[in-house]
């Protein structure tokens, strides 16, 4: 399909016939990209030096005046605990209990009991862990455990005195972060600082602390599951519900002891906190090339603006002009002939 237009235009020949003259116009957005190349174009080179003293200055705030960050990261893999026999001793009691019981025993072990029960696959195991490493209640627990207001705040010039519990919490807060690999299942952790080894070793307190607090809610749930059961079996006469009680207690100290004494609870290190050799901001290359695109677009943006506007001025001072040319200049009355002023009175001749 041709999108150029074609105009004809008519001409008188010597023999005195009329001719047809056939022009093909351009595309419109050539002609408009052809305007602003014709105003710009007069100025590419100050434009060109503009984006290069633009992009130099970047390259060197950057390499030696900026402040350079270092991001440590670290992989753990999620694990779930076995179901194999809190699915056994659960289905035998929930043939012999009553609905009461059941509620009582597994409103203790909620925290337990669910992920044990099928859901509790890395993907949502993962997201539960997610959600406590970004938590308040956990980043203020690792400020004050590990005296983070002195080696993270205080380092960086700031007084952590004067500063909100809240505004400590978003300082260490928005420095870490979490991606979840749904491929592999792994979720990887990072933490951003000045400091190399300091961002290594502030991931090792995260993986650390979430550890611990995962390991004390299971001790916990199993606790309060053991004290329920207990209570239960004093309570039940019939001897074939007491043995399927035990066995559902008996997991719950396997739990318990399991969540006591072993050292990659709940989840697994797969990579343990490291700081690859190159800095994470500032990025010179990103930066400097933003910054020579935005000092030619601003350029450039403001000798076309200034290209308009005059353009603008003209067509203004022409429209005055033509609107004076049509209604003529206005004669003042006293500079009128007196004929015209006193009709009837001929005009007075001195001379």
């Amino acid at each position: 399909m041709d999108i150029h237009k074609t105009l004809e235009v008519l001409h008188h020949e010597p023999n005195g016939t009329v001719g047809v003259t056939v022009i093909q116009q351009p595309p419109l957005a050539t002609v408009e990209l052809l305007k602003y190349w014709r105003v710009v174009k007069p100025h590419a080179k100050l434009i060109g030096l503009v984006a290069f003293v633009a992009v130099l200055a970047v390259v060197l705030f950057d390499k030696f005046v900026a402040t350079a960050y270092y991001r440590a990261k670290a992989m753990i893999t999620p694990e779930s605990p076995d179901s194999e026999m809190m699915g056994g001793a659960a289905g035998g009691l929930a043939g012999g209990l009553a609905g009461g019981l059941l509620n009582s025993v597994t409103g203790g072990l909620s925290s337990v009991a669910m992920p044990l029960l099928g859901k509790g696959d890395n993907e949502l195991q993962s997201q539960q862990d997610i959600a406590i490493l970004s938590s308040y209640d956990f980043t203020m627990n690792l400020v004050k455990r590990f005296q983070l207001e002195t080696k993270i705040i205080a380092r960086e010039g700031r007084d952590p005195a004067r500063m909100t519990p809240w505004k400590i919490y978003e300082f260490i807060n928005r420095r870490f972060d979490t991606d979840y690999d749904y491929k592999n299942g792994g979720l990887t952790l990072y933490y951003v600082d000045q400091d190399p080894a300091t961002a290594q070793q502030m991931l090792g307190y995260y993986i650390r602390a979430l550890q611990d607090k995962l390991r004390n809610q299971e001790v916990t749930a199993a606790s309060t599951a053991i004290k329920a059961l207990e209570e239960e079996v004093s309570q039940t006469p019939d001897p074939m519900l007491q043995g399927q009680l035990y066995m559902l207690m008996a997991y719950q100290i396997q739990r318990q002891k399991t969540a006591q004494l072993e050292a990659d609870f709940a989840f697994k290190v797969v990579e343990p906190p490291m700081v690859p050799g190159v800095k994470y901001s500032p990025i010179i290359r990103r930066q400097a090339a933003l910054a020579g695109f935005l000092a030619v677009f601003l350029l450039c943006a403001y000798f076309l603006g200034r290209e308009w506007l005059s353009h603008a001025h003209a067509h203004l001072n022409a429209l005055e002009i033509r609107s004076s040319k049509v209604n003529g200049p206005a004669v003042r009355e006293d500079e009128e002939p007196d004929h015209e002023r006193f009709p009837g009175v001929k005009e007075l001749n001195f001379r």
